[in-house]
């Protein structure tokens, strides 16, 4: 039919809270919420470098003794606040996955 709409596959909230592990916002844009992907991808992203998480997972688990992507050293706080986020974005994926399918 002209002008018809398919109806969208349910949301799995297994896949929504996997792809907020790989990167924050993925589960998000899978829950076709552009807004909060962008917002939870772009606080992610600020937060890890600004803690010093982006460094120190360089040097000490990819072996880039010499890569610098933020402090030198990592700052709990930030650390802390980045923590809180990233479980935000997978509690946020799940549930906007799981109140869909109901």
């Amino acid at each position: 039919m002209i002008g018809s709409r398919k109806e969208r596959a349910p949301a799995s909230p297994g896949v929504a809270a996997g792809l907020s592990v790989l990167l924050e916002g993925f589960g998000q844009a899978y829950n076709r919420q552009p807004v909060k992907a962008v917002a939870f991808f772009i606080a992610g992203v600020t937060l890890s470098m600004a803690s010093g998480l982006n460094t120190w997972i360089a040097r000490n688990v990819l072996g880039l003794k010499e890569t610098r992507l933020g402090p030198e050293r990592v700052q709990p706080g930030l650390l802390a606040l980045w923590v809180a986020t990233f479980v935000l974005n997978l509690a946020d994926a799940w549930r906007t996955a799981k109140r869909d399918n109901e």
